[in-house]
Parts: C-alpha cells; structure tokens; sequence
C-alpha cells in the first residue's frame, strides 16, 4: 500500500525519485526501496514524507483513502455537522443544498461538489 501511494503522490509531483531523495536528505536506493516495497519507512521518515508529499500518514498506511487532511472545524463548522448528524433524509439533503447553493453564491462553483 504505502508503495503505491508514494509512487502515485511522486508521480503526481512530476518529480523523480532523486528529487524526493535529495529534497528529504535520504540516499536515492532508500527511497527507490519505499516505492518498490522492498523496505518500510520508520516512524520518522514516514512523516517526513507525508509531510512532503501534504497527506497523512493514515493515508500512506492505507487506514484512510483520503490523501488530503480535512481542516479542522470551528465552532460552527461543528455545530452543521452536528445538524447534519442528526438530520433524517429531507433534512440532510436540504443541508446538503443550502451549503451548494451557498457555495455557488460565495464561494465559487461547485468543484469538487458529488452531484445530489
């Protein structure tokens, strides 16, 4: 898994792996050894490199498929989601609604936006 994932994310980058190695001050062989799934990171390196490549660490192992961090939510941001929780189906899809609608109006477009 994590071999995957640092091949995909590298090559994403367009960077090579003697890119990654020097910017993360490792040798070329054990970041190449990473990408092929001959060795495993250590705790350190594991987060230099989600740190590198702006994913998690949950990520790389494979225990998210979410290879960008979600932002932390305010007061509010909670207090939606908390509505959203605990909304039955009308009321999660009118939520859902009014936040694209709002998105729309204020925040440019729907990129990114599942389609209802």
């Amino acid at each position: 898994m994590i071999s995957e994932r640092l091949a995909s994310l590298r090559k994403g980058t367009g960077k090579t792996q003697d890119d990654v190695a020097d910017e993360l001050h490792m040798a070329r062989s054990t970041y190449s050894s990473y990408e092929t799934g001959r060795r495993l990171p250590q705790a350190d390196a594991l987060v230099s490199l989600a740190r590198y490549f702006g994913t998690t660490a949950d990520y790389l192992l494979g225990l998210s498929d979410e290879p960008r961090p979600v932002p932390s939510l305010d007061e509010k941001g909670r207090a939606v989601v908390r509505c959203y929780q605990d909304a039955d189906f009308r009321g999660r899809e009118t939520i859902y609604r009014l936040a694209l609608q709002e998105k729309i109006q204020y925040g440019g477009g729907t990129d990114g936006a599942p389609a209802p």
